[in-house]
């Protein structure tokens, strides 16, 4: 039974692993939050609409297929098997030429290494904590009653 818990402790907290960021729409001010965020090669990346209008994803580059959510929704991407900086913005409120970090406007970074290096040498900016959800929870109650039991 022990061996069970750990074992879904830990399967729920492996499965948790995932680049994530939201569109927001909140006033006269939408952005992406967070605008910069950095996944390995082939990792989804989930964009959340956290307001009320329409969004899209769409890569400067085509580096992706453009990703759209309404109000609510959520959709996720394979983030490039190639190492690099990628721009992106939504197709209703900015353009490719937005800056990142002015309106919807970012960059994905994709390191070459599993060490977070980025292809310039440099460490890119450190990921947000994910929200692990349902599967967080689940890990942390198995891992607790996994622990309380031990003699």
């Amino acid at each position: 039974m022990r061996l069970a818990l750990l074992a879904l402790a830990l399967l729920a907290a492996g499965s948790a692993r995932a680049a994530s960021l939201d569109a927001k729409d909140d006033g006269n001010d939408p952005r992406f939050a967070p605008f910069e965020l950095t996944a390995a090669p082939g990792e989804q990346v989930t964009l959340r609409d956290a307001g009320q209008e329409p969004h899209t994803l769409t890569s400067v580059d085509a580096a992706w297929t453009a990703v759209q959510v309404n109000a609510s929704q959520s959709a996720s991407f394979a983030a490039p098997a190639q190492p690099g900086d990628y721009r992106f913005f939504c197709a209703y409120h900015a353009s490719p030429q937005t800056p990142p970090g002015q309106g919807m406007a970012g960059v994905l970074h994709v390191p070459s290494s599993a060490s977070g290096t980025d292809p310039n040498g440099s460490s890119p900016p450190t990921k947000p904590t994910p929200d692990l959800g349902l599967s967080g929870l689940l890990a942390a109650l198995a891992l607790g009653l996994f622990l309380r039991r031990r003699p």
